[in-house]
């Protein structure tokens, strides 16, 4: 039997809890990342706005809300590919 199929019916297929694969291409977009957002709060804090690190860990949050609903929709799109692939193959 297929092993996706086995650690799909087992319970140890969780795409949610994958890690993001560590390519060249992966680590400069989180740098790039990592830098602006500590651009954005290095200018928070000159201008003296007091809930700065706050602020920024909002928009990250909400961030990372929106991306979940984006990256759940496309999994479901693939699923949705494949069943129809299946079909074909048959």
């Amino acid at each position: 039997m297929n092993d996706f199929i086995k650690n799909l019916y087992f319970g140890r297929f969780i795409p949610s809890e994958k890690e993001m694969p560590y390519t060249k291409e992966y680590q400069t977009a989180l740098k790039y990342n990592e830098d602006t957002i500590n651009q954005v709060l290095q200018i928070m804090k000159e201008k003296q706005i007091q809930n700065s690190e706050k602020l920024i860990d909002e928009v990250i949050n909400s961030w990372i809300d929106v991306d979940n609903f984006a990256v759940l929709n496309a999994f479901e799109d693939g699923i949705k590919l494949g069943l129809e692939l299946g079909r074909l193959i048959k």
